[in-house]
């Protein structure tokens, strides 16, 4: 229990105590505060206490460890502090305090304790087993020596090395750990060996092994062609080591039958027995199994797995007994090659044709089978069509970027065919018709007019001041394109105007600006003020902003005046005021008396100002111009002044002549300010339509008469000129004289146009008081004739001579001369002065043609035949014969009806047998994997498609669907999916973080064993998930394995080092482990402390013991463990001191209720058993005190006692049996 401390008081006692009396001087020393040493085994530490009498010399003596030390001489502080310096660690008890022979002790013991060194040691890195290992170092890295529990690493296991300091180091054993991590073999999906045929596949020898291990090949590639030893060596990461892998190649062998490879039957012969053996011993199976002798085919023989055997074929073919065929060869142009006919039938037969090629006329050729082919004759018709000119209506001219509409891809004459280059509505263009193949047409071509857009211009609007009138814009362009303008005129704001033309003119949009500058309001420097007479000089007529104008009223040095700027006109700006402040001189003034007429009366002078009073001199005069002195009266210190009072004569003001003006012209507002400086008004109101006298009256009090001023206004004259006659456009046009009738000068404007009529206007010269004018010229456009169109003839026929004059009545001649036997075109040239274009006339004239039809393509055997055509393509008609036939090929004949000029025409009909199409088989898959497209061509040439779609996932039978027009019957194939299996393996047991794994197993544990390789390499560091992907070829699905890795726990919260006496409580300790599961192993090194020797979990409450003189000393050592991982092991220690072996009583207590020091108790950590006796001054027995736990409050039978000196007898029993007598006395104050 902690006790307060206790003053130190020196009394001077006197008592009575068994017939004697003594004197003594008290003082109570208390152990304040100890320091350890700095350094191991230094003499930094220091012990100090506190409660001695201030600045006084004592000789202190002590035990060190138990060793009398002593004595040493040491002066106490100001504030009675004591401090023992330069101590080793060790026990320190006993302190003696002698002060001129009067002593004290302080019994209490000190435990210094040199500072604990941890011995640092550069972990070791894992080694691969059999490596040489790095010694053990026999000095830390921060200097401690010491030695190892084993000197020599082992290199064959991961082990714990524990590390002891030497003695008198102050370090603690530490542990180093050495992980030996055992080597791992790279294996290979492949294995280790294999037997291949000459060429099988081979697997490419990969840089890095199933288990994670990167190194390299010796040879890098495995020959398919040889056996021999490939070498792996292994280059990491980590401890590992290499492989071989041993390839066997073994030749391949070509299976032989005795039929040979190839046969040729007729259609319904023996065939041979397909054999499962062949000549030289392959065993194997034919796809498919029976030889047809129906149908032509190839026949595949697969040997059977494992006898290094290829693929052979058999080819048999079936020739039928059949009519040959042939693809109808497509109608051809007079003149146009012709490929030679195939000696070779559609259905293979060979032989011969006659009559020979003729590629100018329709011709049936006749098919002679060679000799033996078991084959009939047969004909085919190769039809001759002469070439046709197309026409086409003509396209009308149209703006640029107008609709053209798609030209029609069929002629007048029904031809078709296509237009280049694409339709451009941009530039006139010629377009060539190329006929589609196939026509016996002649290519053409069309020209299609485009007028380019104008962008309309107009004469430039000159800038205006806000607020100014604005004409209207012209509805005319300088182009003569009329429109409209949008927006409405704006006089406040700049604006762009927008002219839309009106539709139909083949011109753009196009603006116009005016600019409308705002009015500013000038500015200029100001002006100092002045004395009154001093000089100002003139005012600037041109503002901060470049303003230009006049300043009115004139100068005035004498007075205050504010001034107004006018600026010149033409420059939007407002006018301006500027004061200019005149001061009056410091002598008396007066107010001004203003200027009088001559005779006017004038009011006495005032003889007061500012307080300053004086006389007038001389007398009043209204008269003549007088100056007045003013004298101060005596003693005002003022200076005299004058007063000046003008008498004006009466004046007849002037102004300057106003120029004339054009009626309607500007008139700037008349001057009030005449040019002798009279102001005043006029009248009337200015009039700029008529020549008027205005008069000028002057304000009243200027001495001045009224005048007059006559401005002259004259009368506009609009000019005339001569009438310009009509022009055809593109005609000469001369220069529009620049004087009118009536001599007026002035320009034209827009320029001439000779290609449309136009107005002109006439702008006069400024000064001539004309108005403007408008001169229109017509300009003519040329018109194109245009005639009734000539219907075509044939050739030969009668033409009627062409008119002379046009449907508009425009006469004129034709070139060149009429011509019955070819199509022409004609030329009409207008007689001159028409104003009329030259045009054309085109004339058809149809040559006598051979009707063609279009080709009926092959059918097959049975196949509908829709009737014939009883019209030719180019409108003949007719009949045909002899009956339609759809089971053999024929030849048909059309005799066209009378009266069309038209020869008879053939056309062949070939009708086919029909085929079964035959594939190669293809091989099983398995599910998921890609299947290949299956060939829309069979074996024998037939084209088609296959339904249902391509099913990767289940053994289908599809069905081929030959293209319409083969002549050949649907057949099916069948392909085999294998299901995959998911291999599956052993569960792996979880590892701790860093502990050696073993490599997967690289076959499964299914019935049937999946070979693979596992990824990504093995981790023992965190838990991973890892992928088997099966070796290819082994209908398997991935498969996945996760292999869970704990990791290390850690202790983040240990007990710090303790140090108790004996029989302290030790409280109990919770250790805190990074993750919640964790739980705490510990070991202590020495339970005599009265800890246990191991534990888990918290460290339990226990009552520390030591019954000796030395200190005691325990390691407690911390492993964390998490499922079952061991952590890093940490350690801490706990000391306990034994107890002082003494007994203490206090000599003074203050029982005064403040709860500090209100108790009187005994003092002693061995006291076995106790008795105390206290007695008052005069030997009253008050209380005996049995216990350490009882105290005394300073009352007897619940009465406070006096203050004063009390007196004790003690005995006590310590608890190693010694027997303590002690006597002594006790202040009690308040």
């Amino acid at each position: 229990m902690k006790r307060k401390p206790l003053p130190l008081i020196i009394l001077l006692i006197i008592a009575h105590w068994c017939n004697y009396v003594w004197a003594e001087t008290s003082f109570d020393p208390v152990l304040l505060i100890s320091n350890n040493p700095s350094s191991c085994n230094g003499s930094e530490g220091s012990i100090s206490f506190s409660g001695l009498q201030p600045n006084t010399t004592y000789q202190v003596t002590y035990n060190d460890d138990g060793v009398a030390t002593g004595p040493v001489t040491i002066t106490s502080t100001g504030t009675g502090q004591l401090t023992i310096t330069g101590l080793n660690a060790g026990i320190y008890n006993n302190f003696i305090f002698d002060f001129n022979g009067s002593i004290k002790e302080v019994l209490t013991g000190v435990v210094l304790s040199n500072p604990i060194a941890v011995p640092l040691f550069t972990s070791f890195a894992s080694i691969c087993q059999g490596t040489t290992p790095l010694a053990l170092p026999a000095t830390s890295n921060n200097g401690i020596n010491g030695t190892w529990s084993s000197t020599v690493i082992n290199n064959q296991a991961s082990g714990t090395y524990t590390f002891t300091p030497a003695a008198g180091t102050c370090g603690i054993p530490v542990s180093l750990s050495v992980t030996v991590i055992p080597k791992v073999t790279a294996a290979f999906s492949f294995g280790k060996s294999l037997t291949i045929c000459r060429n099988g596949t081979v697997p490419a020898l990969p840089g890095t092994s199933a288990n994670g291990i990167t190194g390299t090949w010796t040879p890098a590639v495995v020959d398919p062609t040889q056996s021999g030893t490939y070498v792996f060596t292994a280059t990491g990461p980590g401890c590992v080591e290499g492989t071989t892998f041993n390839v066997t190649v073994n030749p391949n062998i070509v299976p032989t039958f005795p039929f040979g490879t190839s046969a040729s039957i007729c259609e319904g012969a023996t065939v041979v027995t397909l054999p499962a053996s062949s000549s030289n011993g392959i065993t194997g199976t034919w796809s498919p199994a029976v030889v047809s002798n129906t149908t032509s085919g190839t026949y595949m023989f697969t040997p059977d797995n494992g006898q290094c055997a290829t693929t052979t074929t058999y080819t048999v073919t079936v020739n039928p007994n059949s009519t040959p065929t042939f693809n109808a060869v497509a109608p051809i142009c007079a003149g146009t090659s012709l490929s030679a006919l195939p000696t070779v039938s559609n259905n293979g037969i060979t032989g011969s044709w006659s009559p020979a090629l003729n590629n100018t006329a329709t011709t049936t050729y006749t098919f002679t089978p060679s000799a033996g082919v078991c084959a009939t004759t047969t004909t085919l018709t190769i039809t001759v069509n002469q070439k046709v000119t197309p026409t086409f209506p003509a396209v009308a001219p149209i703006c640029s970027g107008g609709t053209l509409n798609p030209l029609p891809t069929a002629s007048n004459e029904g031809i078709t065919g296509t237009w280049s280059p694409a339709l451009n509505n941009t530039a006139t263009t010629t377009y060539t018709f190329t006929p589609t193949a196939g026509q016996c047409a002649n290519t053409t071509t069309l020209t299609i007019t485009v007028n380019q857009k104008v962008t309309p211009t107009f004469p430039a609007v000159a800038p205006i001041c806000t607020g100014a009138t604005l004409a209207a814009l012209p509805t005319t362009s300088n182009e003569s394109i009329t429109g409209t303008w949008s927006p409405a005129l704006n006089n406040t704001a700049t604006t762009t105007y927008t002219f839309t033309p009106t539709a139909g003119q083949c011109a753009n949009t196009t603006t116009l600006t005016i600019t409308v500058n705002q009015k500013v309001t000038p500015t200029f420097p100001a002006v100092a003020p002045i004395c009154t007479g001093a000089t100002l000089n003139p005012l600037p007529t041109t503002s901060n902003e470049s303003i230009t104008g006049t300043w009115s009223p004139a100068l005035n040095n004498t007075a205050t005046t504010t001034y107004t700027f006018t600026p010149a006109p033409g420059q939007c700006a407002n006018t301006a005021t500027l004061t200019i402040t005149v001061n009056p001189n410091v002598t008396p003034t007066f107010t001004p008396v203003a200027p009088i007429c001559s005779g006017t009366s004038l009011a006495a002078l005032p003889t007061t100002f500012n307080s300053i009073t004086g006389t007038w001199s001389p007398a009043l005069n209204n008269t003549a111009t007088t100056t007045y002195t003013f004298t101060p009266s005596a003693g005002v210190c003022a200076t005299t002044t004058t007063l000046t009072i003008t008498v004006n004569q009466k004046v007849t003001p002037t102004f300057p002549a106003v120029a004339p003006i054009c009626s309607g012209g500007t008139l700037n507002p008349l001057s009030t300010t005449s040019n002798e400086g009279i102001t005043g008004t006029w009248s009337p109101a200015l009039n700029n339509t008529a020549t008027t006298t205005y008069t000028f009256t002057p304000t009243a009090g200027q001495c001045a008469n009224t005048t007059t001023l006559t401005i002259t206004v004259n009368q506009k004259v609009t000019p005339t000129f001569p009438a310009v006659a009509p022009i055809c456009t593109g005609a000469t046009l001369a220069a529009l004289p620049t004087t009118s009738n009536e001599g007026i000068t002035g320009t034209w404007s827009p320029a001439l146009s000779n290609t449309a009529t136009t107005t002109y206007t006439f702008t006069p010269t400024a000064g001539q008081c004309a108005n403007t004018t408008t001169l229109t010229i017509t300009v003519n456009q040329k018109v194109t004739p245009t005639f009734p169109a000539v219907a075509p003839i044939c050739s030969g026929g009668t033409l009627n001579p062409l008119p002379t004059t046009s449907n508009e009545s425009i006469t004129g001649t034709w070139s060149p001369a009429l011509n019955n036997t070819a199509t022409t075109t004609y030329t009409f040239t207008p007689a001159p002065g028409q104003c009329a274009n030259t045009t054309t006339l085109t004339i058809t004239v149809n040559p006598n043609v051979t009707p063609t039809f279009t080709p009926v393509a092959p059918i097959c055997s049975g196949t509908s035949l829709a009737a014939l055509p009883t019209t030719f393509n180019n409108s003949i008609t007719g009949t045909w014969s002899p009956a339609l036939n759809n089971t053999a090929t024929t030849t048909y004949t059309f005799t066209p009806s009378a009266g069309q000029c038209a020869t008879t025409s053939t056309m062949t009909i070939t009708v086919n047998p029909n085929i079964t199409p035959t594939f190669t088989a293809v091989a099983p898959i398995c599910s998921g994997d890609k299947l290949a497209p299956l060939p829309t061509t069979s074996d024998n040439g037939i084209s088609g498609t296959w339904s249902p779609a391509l099913n990767n996932t289940v053994t289908t039978t599809y069905t081929f669907t030959p293209t319409a027009g083969q002549c050949a019957t649907s057949t099916t194939l069948t392909i085999t999916v294998n299901q995959k299996v998911t291999p599956s393996f052993p569960a792996v047991a979880p590892i701790c973080t860093g502990a050696a794994m073993q490599a997967l197993p690289l076959s499964s544990t299914n019935a049937k064993t999946i070979t693979g390789i596992w990824s990504p390499a093995l981790n023992n560091t965190t838990t991973t998930t890892y992928t088997f992907t099966p070796d290819t070829g082994q209908c398997a699905n991935a498969s996945a394995l996760t292999i869970q890795v704990y990791p290390k726990p850690a202790v983040i919260s240990i007990m710090r080092d303790t140090t108790v006496y004996d029989g302290t409580v030790v409280a109990s300790y919770n250790f805190s482990v990074n993750d919640p599961a964790g739980t705490i192993k510990w070991n202590n090194s020495n339970p005599a402390i009265g800890l246990a020797a191991s534990g888990s979990g918290s460290i339990p409450s226990f009552r520390a013991t030591n019954m000796t003189d030395t200190a005691f000393k325990a390691i407690i050592t911390t492993v964390p463990f998490t499922n079952g991982c061991a952590g890093v092991v940490q350690s801490f220690k706990i000391t306990v001191l034994p107890l002082a072996k003494d007994v203490f009583v206090p000599n003074v207590f203050s029982p005064d209720g403040d709860g500090r020091n209100d108790q009187l108790f005994i003092y002693g950590n061995y006291i076995a058993s106790v008795e105390m006796q206290i007695y008052n001054q005069w030997g009253q027995h008050l209380i005996t005190l049995s216990s350490t736990n009882q105290g005394w409050d300073g009352k007897y039978k619940g009465n406070a006692q006096p203050v004063g000196v009390y007196l004790y007898v003690l005995r006590a029993v310590l608890k190693d049996g010694r027997n303590v007598r002690m006597k002594g006395s006790i202040t009690l104050i308040r």
